[in-house]
């Protein structure tokens, strides 16, 4: 399984968004552990940290900043 940490799309002032991970886990963390070497793929790392995604979207027909979160079982 292939697992993508954001994808951004930046063309504004047409629609641009941002998709990404919400972890359970501070950056300098996330960071130790994916050089702790602890596993040898990051499948392990995502199954234990990340809780939910985030979605943010501005321009094209969307009025201010559009913010959504949802959870997510890895």
């Amino acid at each position: 399984m292939g697992y993508t940490s954001y994808e951004l799309k930046y063309s504004y002032p047409k629609q641009s968004y941002l998709h990404g991970w919400l972890l359970s886990v501070s950056i300098d963390l996330w960071e130790h552990e994916l050089g702790s070497g602890r596993h040898t793929t990051i499948e392990p790392y995502l199954k234990q940290y990340v809780i939910g995604l985030i979605t943010i979207e501005i321009g094209g027909d969307i009025h201010g900043v559009k913010i959504s979160a949802k959870p997510l079982k890895l």
